[in-house]
């Protein structure tokens, strides 16, 4: 039994592999820039945390909850933002980039960039829970 290939499919194949794995690569580095900019934008406009003149440590979990929920709500808007860049390579041998989970899902390359300039956060914790 002789095996036959379909060249044509195959090539189809791996051009749309290789244009994910494009788009995914793009789309981390989008999440991680995107983050850690507004993040490091949002720890600007808090005061810088100094653990000799900080009040109760309940006022600085308040302070810390704030922070979270102005992150949070920053999060669900680059994530509805980055949704709606278009893809330069949409179409090409039927890609559709829409199809990208990493896209609706990119929470993880985002928290990194988020979290990774919090320092402001980081020290209150440390505060918090005597670290």
């Amino acid at each position: 039994m002789k095996l036959e290939i379909d060249y044509k499919k195959v090539k189809k194949e791996a051009v749309i592999r290789s244009i994910k794995m494009l788009d995914i690569g793009l789309l981390t580095i989008v999440y991680f820039t995107l983050g850690y900019i507004f993040s490091w934008l949002i720890d600007k406009i808090y005061s810088k945390f100094d653990p000799n003149t900080a009040p109760m440590k309940f006022l600085v979990f308040l302070e810390v909850c704030g922070q979270l929920f102005v992150i949070g709500v920053l999060v669900y808007i680059l994530r509805n933002f980055i949704e709606k860049i278009p893809f330069p390579l949409e179409g090409i041998y039927g890609y559709q980039h829409s199809r990208v989970r990493e896209l609706y899902s990119g929470g993880v390359a985002l928290t990194f960039g988020v979290f990774y300039a919090q320092e402001n956060i980081k020290a209150k914790l440390n505060y918090i829970f005597n670290l």
